[in-house]
């Protein structure tokens, strides 16, 4: 209903019409938000004791929600994002028919089981999978060098040379005024972790000396600074 342009309200009215039609009453309604009030979290998820009442009557009066899970006296239904990959998860339980899901990835996945041990095993499996998709999710998958150009009147002299230029790039500092409380730091490459290796093999080489500051580079590689690279850091 979200995409077609429905509200929040809307889509709440809507849906208490729709819980009158299946027979779901005020009074469940009430107990549904007795229960809410004693819900817990984990790994991200609200768990609901609901008892015998409806799912919908909790699923409902919660929305919109990013995931949910509601334990009922037969089973318990995962509400929310990441139901793809607890079907995967939960292959073989879908196989024998004691769970299934639906809705797409943010969807529904309920499981038809009423021992209480078992419940819980399966809530730790699906905390454990969406932890799994957090670390995934908040994981960086690449770095990307952005260039901006700007531009400082030096007052050179005409045809300076070329060792005027190192010296004046080597005291850049002095013409890049800031404000109190920030610092200009030079960041030659070095080496030292593998992230700067990675970026630098990236690069074709006729590329890397107008990419990199090569000024701290032993060796073959060496250069006379034809770039400085700047860092702006509080000091």
């Amino acid at each position: 209903m979200q995409d077609l342009g429905a509200g929040i309200e809307e889509i709440a009215s809507l849906r208490k019409e729709d819980r009158r039609a299946q027979g779901v009453t005020e009074e469940d309604d009430e107990k549904a938000k007795e229960k809410i009030t004693s819900a817990v979290a984990k790994s991200g998820i609200k768990i609901v004791e609901a008892g015998s009442i409806p799912f919908s009557a909790v699923v409902d009066l919660l929305f919109p929600f990013d995931r949910l899970i509601v334990i009922g006296d037969r089973g318990l239904t995962f509400y929310g994002r990441g139901v793809n990959n607890l079907s995967r998860e939960f292959a073989g339980c879908i196989a024998n028919g004691t769970a299934y899901h639906g809705g797409g990835d943010s969807g529904f996945m309920g499981f038809s089981e009423s021992n209480r041990e078992k419940l819980v095993l399966i809530i730790e499996k699906i905390s454990e999978v969406m932890d799994i998709e957090k670390s995934q999710f908040e994981r960086a998958y690449s770095t990307h060098i952005f260039h901006f150009a700007f531009r400082w009147e030096a007052n050179l002299e005409p045809n300076c040379s070329l060792d005027r230029l190192h010296e004046l790039m080597a005291n850049i500092t002095d013409l890049m005024k800031i404000g109190e409380g920030w610092r200009w730091q030079r960041h030659p490459v070095t080496f030292q972790e593998d992230q700067e290796f990675n970026e630098f093999v990236y690069y074709h080489s006729f590329a890397r000396d107008v990419v990199f500051d090569m000024s701290m580079v032993d060796g073959s590689m060496a250069t006379d600074g034809c770039v400085a690279v700047y860092q702006l850091v509080p000091g």
